[in-house]
């Protein structure tokens, strides 16, 4: 059997019967992410399930059908706010949640997404660099 991923041919025998991706970008169905955004857009911080969090790096979907590229590794930077359930600051190495469809730091009702790589105010928003799945 052979796959096709991103444009090149791969025949899943010379990589091993159960490959199936590096993983480091993965296919999900529009309709399964979680994204700030009614459709899901290139850059918005995404969820899809317990299967994983990533940003979108395909073109913005025309529709909940259309297959989009999630990146689940890298460092991205995004909007993130200083909270958790109440205002809260973030330092450097703090872990980041998504929680429903912003990125901050609570635990209690988030996914974890990655790590802060700067700091956030108690309570403000800032765009900083966050490391995917750390």
């Amino acid at each position: 059997m052979a796959y096709t991923l991103y444009g090149y041919q791969l025949d899943n025998l010379s990589l091993g019967q159960a490959f199936q991706e590096n993983g480091d970008r993965v296919d999900v169905l529009e309709s399964d992410l979680v994204a700030p955004t009614a459709l899901a857009a290139k850059g918005d911080p995404c969820s899809f399930g317990d299967a994983g969090t990533g940003v979108v790096v395909s073109p913005t979907a025309t529709a909940s059908t259309d297959t989009m590229i999630v990146q689940t590794v890298g460092v991205f930077k995004l909007s993130v706010i200083g909270q958790t359930t109440v205002s809260a600051a973030i330092a450097v190495g703090d872990a980041i949640y998504i929680d429903g469809t912003v990125l901050n730091a609570d635990a209690a009702n988030g996914i974890r997404f990655g790590t802060a790589l700067a700091a956030v105010s108690s309570g403000a928003t800032a765009s900083i660099p966050v490391r995917l799945g750390a």
